[in-house]
This record gives C-alpha cells, sequence and structure tokens, in this order.
C-alpha cells in the first residue's frame, strides 16, 4: 500500500505540471505500463511459452523416430525368424545380383574354389600347391585364403599369419569392392613366386564373416549405397571386374569348411569346384553334403551352374594296391556324382594327392612341398593339368 500511495501521488504532482493534466499522465502513464508489461511478458512468459512449444515439437518428432525404429526391428526380427525357418539361409530371396552378374561371370578367368564342409582332408595344401604349379607354368595367379586357419596364408607366405591379414580378406567383402581394391590389398606371396598376388586372411575373419551373415539375415540396408546388404555377390563384384582380367590369367579360392558368407561369396564367384576328400566313407558323406548344397543353391538360382572339375582322393597310402575299403568308397563316390547328374569319370581315380612324408614335413615348415620336394610335384602337376584341362 505505501508503494500504491506514493505512485499516487506521483501522478497528481504529474498532472498540475504536465499540459492537459490528469488525462495526458494517465495516457503517458498506459504506454509505459504497456511497454513494460510487454517486455516482461516477452522476457518470460512468451520466451518459456516458445522453449515449451519447441519442447513438445522435439518429443513428438523422437516419439516418431522411435515408432519408425521399432517398426524397424520388429521387420528385422520378422525376417530373422523367417530365415531360421528356411532350408538354407543363404537361399533366400530377397538380394541382388550385381548387374550383368551372369555375363561377366561367363567372361571371367578360371575362378577355381577348392572346398568341402569338411576339415582334414588337404583342401588348403592342395590350394598352395596349385597355386606354386601354375606359377611354374607361366600363369599369373591371384590366390585368395577365406579359410580362418590361415593355412594357405602360411604356406604361401612363409610365414605364420597376424590378425591384421585379415583385414585384407574383409575388403573384398564390402559394398563398394572393386577389382582396383584387390589390387591395392593383395600381397606378394613368398618362394620367389614373382607372380603370384595373395589375400591372406586369419582369425579375425571369422567375426567378420557373422556380422555379414547378421546383416544378410536382418536385410539390413548399406547407408552409403541404400541398397539391401547382400554379402553373396560382393566377391563376384570384385573378381568379375575387367581389371582382374587383365591382371591375372587364375584365382584359386581356398574355402573354409563351413557354409559361411566367405563360402558362399565364393560359390558365387567361381567357375569352377575342385572337391578334395580323404578316402574313407565318413568323408565320402560329407561329399554328398557339399553337392546337395550347392545343387540347392543353384535350383534357387542363387549363382549359374559350376563347373564340377572333379573329386579327388588325398592322403591314402598304396593306392597302386587299394584295400577294399577304398575300392568300396571309390564306388559309392562314383554313385554319388550319377545321382547328381555328373560324370562318374569327375571321380579323378587316376590323380590322386598321396599321404607322404615330405607334404607333411613341407607343411610343418611353412614350405611348399611342389617346390621342396621333386617325388611330391608329379602328383600336383598331374591335377594342375586335369584343372587346366578343364577350365581352359
Amino acid at each position: 500500500m505505501e508503494y500504491w500511495s506514493l505512485f499516487v501521488d506521483l501522478l497528481k504532482t504529474a498532472s498540475a505540471q504536465v499540459p492537459g493534466g490528469m488525462g495526458t499522465v494517465l495516457g503517458i502513464t498506459g504506454t509505459i505500463f504497456g511497454s513494460v508489461t510487454t517486455y516482461f511478458l516477452d522476457k518470460y512468459f512468451f520466451k518459456s511459452f516458445r522453449y515449451l512449444n519447441k519442447q513438445i515439437k522435439e518429443l513428438t518428432s523422437l516419439a516418431h523416430d522411435v515408432t519408425l525404429k521399432k517398426e524397424a526391428a520388429e521387420l528385422k526380427l520378422k525376417r530373422l525368424n523367417a530365415a531360421m525357418k528356411t532350408d538354407d539361409i543363404w537361399s533366400r530371396k530377397g538380394g541382388r545380383k550385381p548387374n550383368q552378374y551372369v555375363q561377366k561371370r561367363s567372361a571371367a578367368i578360371p575362378i577355381t574354389i577348392i572346398a568341402n564342409l569338411k576339415g582334414g582332408v588337404s583342401k588348403s595344401t592342395i590350394a598352395a600347391n596349385l597355386v606354386a604349379y601354375f606359377s611354374k607354368q607361366g600363369e599369373r595367379v591371384l590366390a585368395i585364403d577365406l579359410d580362418s586357419q590361415g593355412s594357405m596364408s602360411t604356406l604361401l607366405l612363409g610365414r605364420s599369419p597376424v590378425d591384421s591379414d585379415a583385414s585384407k580378406t574383409e575388403q573384398l567383402f564390402r559394398p563398394d569392392t572393386t577389382g582396383d581394391k584387390i589390387l591395392q590389398v593383395a600381397v606378394d606371396a613368398g618362394h620367389g613366386l614373382a607372380n603370384v598376388k595373395l589375400i591372406p586372411t586369419y582369425r579375425a575373419f571369422d567375426a567378420f564373416e557373422n556380422k555379414l551373415m547378421l546383416k544378410w539375415l536382418i536385410g539390413d540396408i548399406d547407408s552409403q549405397t541404400s541398397r539391401p546388404i547382400d554379402a553373396r555377390y560382393f566377391l563376384s563384384q570384385a573378381l568379375h571386374d575387367p581389371i582382374i582380367r587383365n591382371n591375372f590369367d587364375r584365382i584359386i579360392i581356398d574355402a573354409p569348411p563351413r557354409m559361411a558368407a566367405g563360402f558362399v561369396g565364393a560359390l558365387c564367384a567361381s567357375t569352377s569346384l575342385l572337391i578334395p576328400t580323404v578316402l574313407d566313407k565318413l568323408s565320402a558323406k560329407a561329399v554328398g553334403h557339399i553337392l546337395n548344397k550347392i545343387k540347392y543353391m543353384e535350383d534357387a538360382a542363387i549363382f549359374p551352374h559350376i563347373k564340377l572339375i572333379g573329386i579327388i582322393g588325398t592322403q591314402s597310402t598304396n593306392l597302386s594296391s587299394k584295400p577294399q575299403r577304398i575300392l568300396q568308397v571309390e564306388q559309392d563316390l562314383e554313385a554319388l556324382l550319377r545321382s547328381h547328374g555328373e560324370p562318374s569319370s569327375l571321380y579323378l581315380k587316376d590323380a590322386f594327392i598321396p599321404e607322404m612324408a615330405d607334404i607333411a614335413a613341407a607343411a610343418g615348415s611353412d614350405e611348399i612341398a611342389y617346390l621342396t620336394y621333386s617325388k611330391t610335384q608329379p602328383y600336383f602337376a598331374a591335377l594342375g593339368q586335369i584343372i587346366k584341362q578343364r577350365t581352359n
């Protein structure tokens, strides 16, 4: 009340001194009061209102984003559940082949995948020695190791691979992979194989393959290309690049003994297949398993027909006088080939890789038997000649 009395007295004094009296003073006072009121409203009330309105809009946008992310997560979960119910997760629809995939594959240089879904069949040993054989024949060879054990890498480098080698293999399985990228990451092989380039790998590639498979299962989208991440064809995109034809005459791929991203990518890229197997019943059944898998994917149009070079026996001794158990396994393999519409002659009865101390000694010292022990050369040379005849 004291402030109000002072205010009234101030108005009376002003009205006595200002022309127009109280009316003029009240007008001026009203103007001042309005300005002050507007100032305080704008500074406190309207500013708070604008801030509150901004927060409401941000929360509304956030709620919308959360809804979209929830819907996207539910869709990915739905795709994952659907994929897990299929016989072969790599054969589901929804992927996208590279442009002119079939034509480029047909025009590619020979790309041979050496594969078996059973380990311990001398797959990596054969791959490394074939690389050496073709190199000595004057061919420019690209060797690709997709088995995270790194056995072929060890043999061709003459040293044990390291985790950083796996990052080179990973470069082959990206949406933007090209032939140029392969030339950048390939390393020189050891043992004086001047015309051999190697894409080495090691254990870290395992985790990378798992991530690729998960992205494929949930239908993840590549942020750069806005296209589905279809890891099945990344390797094809690179190996079918004309720059690869200009720099190499042949590609040898050592596949992992499991149906992972690397194996499937190699199947989609390759033009021919060699299956090593130990000559026993258990291993023979594994050959049937890989043939069934490949036929299933061919029938699903994941890739065109892969030319089967043959099935080659390994780790057997005294095959000049074969015991009955080996003869039975050979008959089983020939019958298996006929059941898949292939000639029984694709079991390479006369070209086998025996169990030899020299081959074991070379592998144990990070050497290549074909280059180190002359007694082993006829076996790998015979196999190499068959491959060259059936792929050129």
